[in-house]
């Protein structure tokens, strides 16, 4: 018999059907509880359904510390309630991974930047420049398996701090869903500023958006779209439509250590969820690019502000109530990470600035201008704007990407969590496929 490890459970929390798919969510696990070699289950309704489990961390013993899930959920009538009990089961033989490629090549997708400097539009097939980049081995992979596979594509754009980063996801039905990364955030070059465009993305012949930005260095945009409306994360959907909740076993995620010792008993003010509820629901800012999403932009300001402590006040009455208003709140602050200028990418070492590279540097003005590849420099080589709204405070900053991570398996979200040195980033560090 599989041996039972824990349950999420899945809600509809909007008022009409929401239709069945895949979802994907994060999950860390004790040690010994998922060992090498066994497969993960999940109970559904009295049936056992394998569990796509891609792994991101292991304990010394080698069973799953932190992994991206993913399983196909029925459809949930408004306010509907599935619980899931995830159990350890006998090996079963490997199942063929999702082909991205083959499912992008039943789509049509791409990003056109117009950049206000005069050069031509940068336009980007993504189906190409995925396939390309799976061919050529410069594409990551964070998840592959018989329901979803995603890859990472990254192309610099020319004579600016700007990245582009493609996070695709091809399902096993053929749909597709895709994170763009519009990351002004490379530091330490000869080139970089503000860069003022207009971004456009298609989709299966649609234009699904399209903007003008002023975005300034070292501040990161991540959008997200699907050809189809069943299969994501939580937060799918939207309060007027069926709306995804997904439920944790907090208990079971404080027995991991993953998060602190939160007291369930705990009951959340229903003031406070109201609030969030008509944030996300009815505030024609909520979603906004660059808007602050209620995070105080001045952080210097100390005293009760529900955006600092161990974890924002939104993440801690996101996992003590499993409200979906409180989660949706806490995931459109998490967008807000990428907005605030903290963001130091290092492109030559491949990853966000430290002091293993640049042992001496201010991200501030303390420390001057510094030079292009010389780790000795004290400054960067482009300073963080003064006109952003946004005041970083080293005393003073909100770590408002580590639960969403945890809870949802993104990895724009893990990107983000990255800026905040803390001992729960460390424990659930990963290595790229």
């Amino acid at each position: 018999m599989p041996d039972p490890i824990t349950q999420v459970t899945f809600q509809n929390a909007g008022v009409l059907t929401l239709q069945g798919g895949f979802t994907t969510f994060g999950q860390t696990f004790r040690a010994g509880d998922l060992m090498p070699g066994r497969q993960l289950l999940a109970a559904i309704g009295g049936q056992l359904v394998p569990v796509q489990v891609d792994v991101r961390n292991t304990h010394p013993d080698g069973s799953v510390k932190m992994a991206v899930l993913t399983l196909q959920r029925p459809a949930l009538s408004p306010w509907q309630e599935v619980t899931a009990t995830l159990l350890a089961g006998d090996p079963a033989a490997p199942s063929a991974a999702v082909s991205l490629p083959q499912a992008l090549a039943g789509h049509s997708a791409s990003l056109t930047l117009a950049i206000e400097d005069g050069r031509a539009p940068l336009t980007i097939d993504i189906g190409t420049a995925v396939a390309q980049a799976i061919a050529n081995r410069t594409a990551s992979f964070w998840q592959q398996g018989p329901y979803a596979t995603q890859a990472r594509v990254e192309i610099p754009v020319e004579n600016s701090s700007m990245r582009v980063v493609l996070d695709v996801t091809g399902y096993a039905d053929g749909e597709i869903r895709f994170t763009v990364g519009l990351n002004n955030d490379r530091a330490m070059e000869a080139v970089g500023g503000r860069l003022n465009y207009v971004a456009t993305v298609t989709l299966d012949g649609a234009t699904v958006f399209k903007q003008g930005l002023s975005h300034a260095q070292y501040q990161r945009v991540s959008l997200d779209f699907a050809s189809s409306e069943a299969h994501g994360i939580q937060g799918l959907g939207a309060p007027q439509k069926g709306w995804l909740n997904i439920k944790h076993d907090i208990e079971y995620l404080k027995s991991t250590g993953a998060i602190f010792q939160f007291d369930t008993k705990f009951v959340a003010n229903p003031g406070s969820l109201r609030h969030y509820y008509e944030q996300v629901a009815n505030n024609p800012q909520w979603g906004e690019i660059f808007w602050n999403h209620e995070v105080q932009p001045s952080m210097g300001i100390a005293g009760g502000r529900p955006d600092i402590g161990f974890t924002t006040a939104p993440n801690a009455y996101w996992i003590t109530s499993q409200d979906a208003a409180a989660a949706a709140y806490a995931l459109g602050q998490a967008k807000v990470a990428g907005y605030v200028p903290w963001n130091f990418y290092d492109m030559a070492n491949g990853t966000v600035l430290t002091t293993e590279h640049y042992p001496r540097l201010w991200t501030d003005g303390r420390g001057g201008t510094g030079t292009p590849g010389n780790r000795a420099s004290t400054g960067l080589t482009q300073q963080v704007s003064g006109d952003t709204g946004w005041g970083p405070d080293r005393a003073h900053q909100p770590d408002l990407s580590f639960i969403p991570y945890l809870l949802t398996g993104e990895r724009w979200i893990y990107d983000l969590s990255l800026i905040h040195i803390s001992e729960p980033t460390r424990l659930l560090s990963i290595s790229y496929a």
